[in-house]
Parts: structure tokens; C-alpha cells; sequence
């Protein structure tokens, strides 16, 4: 706003403004000595409070209005000043024409094009200017944090003039604001300046430690945008033959097959059954249950099904287990599940309600090759094993192995197809003070896949099962446990852990005969 008196004068509105103020308050005071042109009788603090209060109040109100219409003129006009340091010779090597890219040690500047705008949505330019929108893009190219903002680009023309960014309504959605990049981010925006109409040639300079330039005037008939990344697309679906784990399980889908018919039972209409061969691996610590019912299948549609409690193979099927540290079993799983759907996956979920865990298998594909995952080595957990024959001590429990055979004396029981009977003779001697209470399920047997097989109740037609009962201080039972077994299983242990234990520790003893 023009002011005739300089612009270093005070504002006469705000000389008055505070001759009314001051007269407020001392007329509070002293009413006389303010309303000296009054009778005597209206000389109140209610009529200072009127004239001056009133005053006072509408002389604010003018002074806040003209203090606004000064900061939009002023930030609405933005002085162009000419600048000897901020020339620009067009013919610099180190000057990048539109489309490409300039760069310093840390950023990289790229102008992808430059628009004249005839008119702002709000303003328009001052007589014999115009306003042109300049986009480009800034890319951190160092690991340090850099930031950026509008006012750190200037635009030269061919007189020296430089104009500043202006504030403009067009670009209220692309302009480009204040921010910081991290390294290899970059961002794109658009800057407004107002410049001269007759102006030949304009350059964009980046006013920082190490300044950047470009000819406006000029562009590359063909290039690259600098925030164009090619997209890659990256398949994390975990597939079959790949192992996914979390910390207590590694799973591995293996196989899978479509079955049109279940032991003589046949899908519902445009169903199908669907077996999934799975590899479960306990890479925790301690010993885990393997549930079968864990494992749910789910369609395109969404939906989630439970595993068929039928299985054509009893043998092959995934079943109600616990593993050892390092244990892997194999088993298979069936599912009924609309014919020939393409995006079948298999869910793995662990865990509480409230923390639950779920592994994802996508079952649309699979590796074209893969290692299957196996138990370990050694399932020993690090415990020293006892051979047949000889005898350990849990606390003051002494457990001897004394036979292991295949033959069982029953009329009343057969193994499974292809597994066989592990029959185990030991006795049981408490050395404690106290008495000792034992079952039958504190005797397990681990097997080459490190599955803990839990003993099974049979009918014996001889020799005393032991089942559970009490022993009384160097009190000693003698008698058998038998285990239901693959014929092909080779390695075998037997292992004792009082269910009342405290502790992780075990006693282990070696089935097989040296």
C-alpha cells in the first residue's frame, strides 16, 4: 500500500487507535479528563465507555482490514530485482535444457516441462507478464537427508530479471511444497512464476551450495522422466516346494492332487476333492502338537474350509501328533473345494485367539524344483541315551529297559497295514521317601522323524500291561507298553518324562539292539 508520508512513518490509523485506547482507560479513571466538553452531569464512565470504547473498537477493526489488504498486495506482488550473481549464460556447458537431468553431489534435478498460463483462477499478471508453471522433479541421490521447497528456484531471463516462485490457485494440487528425501526418493511438483511477456530466453536456477541451471527455451526431442520407475513386479507368494516358518514351525506344501471320489463318496455337485501333501519340521526347542485341523483351505471366493475327516489312506494321512526339536513328519490333507478353482491356498495357524500366527501357502503354482525338508540328524536333543538292558535314574526314579521285540501274545489285535507292534518290557523302581505316582503316558517313543508316539491300551492275553498306578517307597513294577509302528521305521527311542516334572529333562533309551 502506497503511503505518502514513507514507508518508515507510522500509520496514522494506528496513532489514533492508540490516542483512543489510551483515552479509554484514563477516562475509566478520571471521566472529567476526557470528556471535558460535556456537561458536568454526563461526565460517567458509562459515556467513556460509549464514545471511546466504541471508537476504539471500530478503529481495531479498520486496522486489522488494512493490515490484511497489505499482506495479500504484498504477498500477491512479488518484486523482480535485477541480479549480476544469478545471470545465466545460455551457452554454459553445465546448463541442462528441458528433459534433462542436472546434478550435484547429492541431488538430481530433472525439468520435465514448462507451461504459460494466461490468468490465475484468482490473480491476474501485472501488464506486459505472464505466469508460466514449471514441472520438475528432485531426486536424493545421496544418503543423506536433503530438503527442498519452492524458493529455492529462481527463474532468469535475458534482461537479468529474476523472478521468484509466486502463490497461485492452478497448481494447488501439483505445487511443490516443503519436505525432505531420504536416499534414491525422489518427488515431483510445479513451481508458478510470473516473468516478462517479451522476455526471448528464460533459465531456472537452483539456488543452493552447489547451483543448478536450465534453458527453458529448449527441450530434448525424446528422454526418460526421472520419477518414470519402471514398475517390478514381485511375486512373494510363498508356493509349493517353497518352506515358509515361523518361530516354532517350518511348513512345506509338496505335492497336490484332485480326487474325484472319497472311500466310495463323491463331491457335492461342481466340487472336487483336492489332497495337499504337507511337511511339517519343529524348529523350536521343545517338543509341539501337530494338529491336523490347523491347516484350513481357502477358495477365490474367500472362504475357508476344515481338512475331511476321511482319508482313503490312514497311513498316509496327517494325524494328531507330537514332534521333537528337529522332528519332520509328511502327511496329507483333503479338502472339498469347488471344481477347477485356479486360487486354492492353504492357511497354517498357530497360536491363541488373541495372537494368532497364519502361514499362507498359494497353491496355483509350484517350483519347478525344490529339497524337501527332512528331520535332523540327530534327535537325541543331547541327551544321553541308555541301551537296553542297563538303567537310568530321573531324580530318584530308577528306569530299566529290559527287552524290546516285535511279538505281541493277543487274539484280540492286529496291527495296521504296514505297521507293526513295538512291545517294551522295563521296571520301574522308586527310590524316593515318598510315594511315587506313574501313568502310562509318561512313556513315549520317538522315531526317526522325531515324532513322540504316545503307547496304545491293548487287551493282552499274558504278561502284566503297566497303565498307572502308585509305588510306595523302593517299591519296583515290572511290565509292558506296547507302540503301534511303521514296519519301515529304523530308529526308535524310548522316552520317559514324569508327567508331574518340573523340568524338560528326560530319560532315553535306545530300542534297537547293537
Amino acid at each position: 500500500r502506497f503511503m505518502p508520508w514513507g514507508k518508515n512513518m507510522p500509520d496514522i490509523i494506528s496513532i489514533i487507535l492508540l490516542s483512543s485506547f489510551l483515552c479509554l482507560v484514563s477516562g475509566l479513571f478520571s471521566p472529567e479528563s476526557v470528556l471535558f466538553f460535556r456537561e458536568e452531569q454526563a461526565k460517567s464512565r458509562v459515556a467513556v465507555i460509549k464514545i471511546y470504547g466504541l471508537s476504539t473498537v471500530l478503529l481495531f477493526i479498520l486496522y486489522s482490514l488494512s493490515g490484511s489488504m497489505e499482506t495479500v498486495e504484498e504477498d500477491y506482488i512479488i518484486p523482480t530485482i535485477p541480479s549480476e550473481e544469478l545471470a545465466l549464460d545460455f551457452e554454459e556447458e553445465d546448463v541442462a535444457v528441458i528433459g534433462e537431468i542436472a546434478a550435484n553431489e547429492k541431488i538430481q534435478i530433472q525439468v520435465n516441462s514448462v507451461t504459460s498460463l494466461a490468468k490465475d483462477t484468482l490473480y491476474k499478471p501485472k501488464d506486459g507478464y505472464q505466469f508460466i508453471q514449471v514441472e520438475l522433479t528432485i531426486k536424493n541421490m545421496s544418503s543423506d537427508v536433503v530438503g527442498y521447497n519452492q524458493f529455492q528456484f529462481k527463474v532468469v531471463d535475458d534482461s537479468e530479471i529474476v523472478a521468484v516462485p509466486v502463490f497461485s490457485t492452478i497448481n494447488s494440487d501439483t505445487a511443490l511444497n516443503l519436505g525432505d528425501l531420504v536416499q534414491d526418493e525422489f518427488v515431483t511438483g510445479t513451481i508458478v512464476f510470473e516473468v516478462p511477456i517479451d522476455s526471448t530466453m528464460m533459465g531456472l536456477y537452483y539456488d543452493n551450495n552447489e547451483p543448478l541451471k536450465f534453458d527453458l527455451g529448449s527441450t530434448l526431442e525424446t528422454f526418460e522422466r526421472l520419477d518414470m520407475v519402471e514398475e517390478v513386479v514381485v511375486d512373494d507368494r510363498v508356493l509349493i516346494g517353497d518352506i515358509t516358518e515361523n518361530d516354532v514351525f517350518a511348513i512345506q506344501v509338496i505335492e497336490i492332487n484332485k480326487l474325484d471320489t472319497l472311500n466310495y463318496l463323491k463331491p457335492k455337485a461342481l466340487h472336487e476333492f483336492v489332497e495337499v501333501v504337507v511337511v511339517i519340521k519343529n524348529i523350536s526347542s521343545t517338543s509341539q502338537l501337530i494338529y491336523p485341523y490347523a491347516f484350513k483351505m481357502e477358495n477365490s471366493l474367500g472362504i475357508a474350509s476344515s481338512p475331511s475327516t476321511t482319508h482313503p489312506n490312514e497311513g498316509d494321512a496327517l494325524r494328531l501328533s507330537e514332534l521333537g526339536p528337529g522332528g519332520c513328519v509328511t502327511g496329507s490333507l483333503i479338502f472339498e473345494q469347488p471344481k477347477d478353482d485356479e486360487e486354492l491356498s492353504l492357511i497354517f495357524t498357530t497360536g491363541v485367539i488373541s495372537n494368532q500366527e497364519k502361514l499362507k501357502i498359494s497353491l496355483s503354482d509350484s517350483r519347478e524344483s525344490f529339497e524337501t525338508l527332512v528331520s535332523e540328524d540327530d534327535l537325541t536333543v543331547e541327551n544321553d541315551v541308555i541301551d537296553i538292558g542297563e538303567s537310568g535314574y530321573f531324580d530318584m526314579i530308577e528306569l530299566t529297559l529290559n527287552s524290546v521285540s516285535t511279538d505281541l501274545e493277543s487274539i484280540y489285535h492286529e496291527p495296521k497295514d504296514g505297521f507293526e507292534y513295538k512291545v517294551v518290557n522295563l521296571t520301574l523302581t522308586n527310590h524316593a521317601e515318598t510315594e511315587l505316582t506313574y501313568e502310562l503316558y509318561d512313556f513315549k517313543l520317538l522315531n526317526e522323524s522325531g515324532e513322540l508316539i504316545k503307547p496304545i491300551i491293548l487287551v493282552l492275553d499274558s504278561e502284566e500291561a503297566i497303565t498307572e498306578g502308585n509305588l510306595s517307597s523302593n517299591e519296583s513294577v515290572t511290565g509292558i507298553i506296547v507302540f503301534e509302528q511303521p514296519i519301515e521305521s529304523q530308529n526308535h527311542y524310548l522316552v520317559f518324562t514324569p508327567k508331574n516334572s518340573l523340568t524338560t529333562e528326560m530319560l532315553m533309551f535306545n530300542m534297537i539292539e547293537e
